[in-house]
């Protein structure tokens, strides 16, 4: 019997509400980010979404960059942010940290080793005590369980959509597929499946869930995406012929939304997926930069039937910016659609390593003398902090 404790632990994000707790599972202590909004009426069940960061992410800044705050604040559902432990491996004796990442059943074979981070790491009870933990103190509505994520947290969405589909009742998983080891798994119940990925995602292959390695080439992590989706609409039971739609090209963001709606007949079940023409491994969710939001699809995919069209027009403009290469080993170059007031370079825990000041919207970094790893770039420009990962080769 695994032993779990609750510890009040709580620290102010961004609002009284929005709180870091932290929960002993396992023997090891583990941290969530909980999003209570001011909108939420303990007489009315709720939903909740609990949001899967991706490798080596942060929850303060899945949480800040997913758009998903305002859609809280509007109908008062209940955001669950959870934090996946670092992964350790060892390659040809060589220690590797591969940051933050959770168990979702990946695994690749490199000189006759199968290597598996996290592999003993229990994530699936860890998000479903805190789904007790979240049922106990909140009116949350069983039929409005949602999990979403990015990257990683797309891979374990698809995870615990397949194993844990008698609570969840839908999932959202974007740029992340069905891992290798979960792609023979049967699922244990129907479940409405939202997936997003980009035609030229280079981290996650939309062909084949290829990941690069530096010097050791790329390893495929599960099924393609739309293998991703058959697994689903077979499953399911769904109508193979999909009712194909086209986003509006508003935006001159160079990318086209496709989408490709299933419809099954076992318990209302439904596959949806949009296809990124020219998509990166980007969660995409400034209304006025792209043509969609990735916040507000979810959304509506989880809401259903019960979806109302209305603007989020309080939802704060995202600063945008960029670090190229990505990953990198000699000089980076750093740009921002505002000036940089200010640059940090940190640990995955937060602890800053390097700052740098400026006042302008690009500024070049060398990183030879910085070990290989993975790292967070924190800027602030004159609209904000935001923050990016960055792996150094």
């Amino acid at each position: 019997m695994l032993f779990v404790a609750l510890v009040i632990s709580s620290l102010t994000i961004r609002a009284q509400q929005a709180q870091m707790k932290t929960i002993t599972y396992d023997g090891v202590q583990r941290q969530w980010l909980q999003y209570v909004p001011s909108s939420y009426n303990a007489t009315n069940p709720t939903a909740v979404i609990f949001l899967l960061h991706g490798l080596g992410d942060t929850v303060q800044n899945a949480f800040n960059l997913s758009g998903l705050k305002p859609i809280a604040d509007k109908w008062g559902w209940i955001l669950v942010v959870p934090q996946a432990l670092a992964a350790n491996i060892s390659i040809m004796g060589y220690p590797m940290n591969l940051g933050t990442m959770w168990n979702a059943g990946i695994s690749c074979t490199l000189y006759g080793t199968t290597i598996a981070p996290n592999s003993t790491v229990d994530d699936q009870g860890f998000l479903m005590t805190l789904l007790d933990t979240m049922e106990s103190n909140y009116n949350i509505s069983t039929d409005s369980v949602f999990f979403g994520g990015f990257s990683m947290g797309g891979f374990m969405s698809h995870t615990m959509g397949i194993n844990h589909s008698d609570r969840i009742k839908a999932i959202a998983a974007v740029s992340g597929t069905i891992s290798s080891t979960m792609q023979s798994r049967t699922p244990i119940n129907n479940l409405r499946v939202l997936h997003i990925h980009g035609t030229k995602d280079s981290v996650v292959s939309y062909t084949n869930a290829s990941f690069p390695v530096n010097g050791l080439g790329t390893f495929s992590l599960g099924l393609s995406a739309q293998q991703t989706v058959d697994y689903w609409i077979e499953f399911n039971s769904c109508n193979p012929n999909a009712a194909q739609s086209t986003y509006s090209n508003r935006c001159n963001d160079s990318l086209s939304f496709e989408r490709y709606d299933y419809t099954g007949e076992n318990n209302g079940s439904q596959v949806s997926f949009i296809k990124v023409i020219g998509g990166t491994h980007s969660w995409y969710s400034d209304t006025n930069t792209y043509d969609i939001s990735y916040a507000q699809e979810l959304y509506k995919f989880f809401a259903g039937k019960d979806f109302i069209n209305v603007s989020l027009a309080q939802e704060p403009p995202k600063q945008e910016f960029s670090i190229c290469p990505n990953p990198a080993s000699s000089n980076i170059r750093i740009s921002a659609s505002s000036p940089i007031l200010s640059t940090e370079i940190c640990y995955i825990d937060g602890k800053v390593i390097r700052t740098y000041n400026s006042k302008s919207t690009t500024i070049k970094i060398d990183i030879t003398d910085i070990k290989s790893g993975f790292y967070i770039i924190k800027i602030r420009t004159t609209k904000g902090v935001v923050t990016k990962k960055l792996i150094v080769q």
